[in-house]
């Protein structure tokens, strides 16, 4: 054996459909301080996301960092503002996708769209991504299940990332990614 051997990346295999895979997803259980408990490739990530998705509405705000990606159910949102701010947003999707005539039930938001002013004020352990009013939006969406995935999809390709922390929605009917 290779001295130099001992430093190389050993290959990851996805824990779903045992492909190699060069990044892999970290799955986490629950919400805050859950247990790893798969690492999925992107396309094992999306199509059981594409199944969770369903019957909620979402807003998924576009990552920051890859870090983690994280579903937060909007009854768990311990800021009014970031509370208020989110329910507003989610009350503004249209009927239909706009990609597509399915209803749409999820929005995908870019950073552009967000209130970096307002989440100044909050508290390093009281911290949430906050949108704007829905009038300011440039580029927010209103997507179906099969295309918010689809646009979950294209950006974790675009960037060429994985995200070190995922979780999926849990069993509330309404919250958000970030």
């Amino acid at each position: 054996m290779n001295f130099f051997n001992l430093f190389q990346a050993k290959p990851k295999h996805c824990t779903s459909c045992g492909n190699i895979s060069p990044g892999l997803h970290e799955i986490y259980s629950g919400i805050r301080d859950g247990q790893n408990i798969d690492q999925l490739c992107t396309t094992c990530l999306i199509a059981r996301l594409g199944s969770q998705v369903q019957g909620k509405n979402i807003l998924f705000i576009e990552p920051a960092i890859t870090d983690y990606y994280t579903y937060t159910p909007l009854n768990e949102v311990n800021s009014q503002l970031a509370k208020s701010q989110i329910q507003l947003a989610l009350a503004t999707i249209g009927d239909k996708c706009a990609i597509c005539s399915k209803p749409s039930s999820h929005l995908w938001m870019p950073q552009e769209d967000i209130d970096f002013e307002a989440m100044e004020s909050q508290s390093a352990n009281n911290y949430y991504s906050i949108p704007t009013n829905p009038p300011a939006w440039k580029g927010t969406v209103a997507l179906c299940d099969e295309h918010i995935v689809e646009q979950l999809r294209d950006y974790i390709e675009s960037k060429r990332n994985y995200f070190l922390t995922f979780r999926f929605p849990d069993s509330s009917s309404a919250g958000y990614y970030d």
